[in-house]
């Protein structure tokens, strides 16, 4: 007995709880609604982000991917991308919306790689400026590396011009040097003749009759 007592104690309890429910449908419905609507509204109105990704390898000197042989490291390359070395250059060779007053670049390293992933998050309006950013950003790096290799190369160049024209003169000295041996040889040959000569005459004058 005392259990049907509180079963239906239970049962009276819940329908309770459902009638206080079917007597607000209608607000629970309308709040139902304007979530709903609110939440269509923001996917609708609300601008759609997109992301633009490039990977680049630093310049390299051999087919490795490790790093061993690159010129650059991923580590250095990424620092120089994210603290913004090359934004000013690349606003000069890109067409950046006046809207666009800084340039958020993205970058990763994957695991055990000397590559990076570099992205950049435009709206949907800007996503093909997005493309157009990490062409010019993979051109500017291009270009900044190629400037480095050059300036290295005009200096090897000078130093190996410096080095020949030691050699040339070095070279000339020791031409020199040559010919004053040739002519010390050759005063050394007629002094030689001489004392013979000298050597004979004293040699015949100091003899009896």
């Amino acid at each position: 007995m005392e259990n049907q007592q509180y079963i239906q104690e239970d049962v009276i309890d819940l329908s309770q709880y459902i009638k206080v429910i079917a007597n607000r449908k209608k607000t629970f419905l309308t709040v139902f609604l304007l979530i709903l609507a609110a939440g269509i509204a923001y996917i609708l109105f609300s601008p759609k982000i997109y992301r633009a990704s490039m990977m680049i390898q630093p310049p390299v000197v051999g087919p490795s991917l490790s790093g061993a042989n690159d010129l650059e490291t991923a580590e250095n390359l990424k620092g120089l991308i994210v603290n913004g070395v090359y934004n000013e250059e690349l606003k000069k060779i890109s067409n950046i919306d006046s809207e666009i007053s800084s340039l958020d670049f993205k970058v990763e390293i994957p695991n055990k790689t000397n590559i990076l992933k570099v992205s950049i998050d435009l709206e949907r309006r800007k996503k093909e400026l997005g493309v157009d950013l990490l062409q010019g950003l993979s051109k500017t790096i291009s270009n900044s590396f190629a400037k480095s290799i050059g300036a290295k190369v005009g200096d090897i160049l000078n130093q190996i011009k410096s080095n020949e024209r030691a050699i040339i003169s070095t070279k000339e000295k020791a031409k020199n040097l040559q010919e004053q041996i040739k002519e010390t040889s050759f005063r050394e040959d007629k002094l030689l003749e001489e004392l013979k000569v000298v050597n004979l005459y004293t040699l015949n004058h100091t003899c009896p009759n």
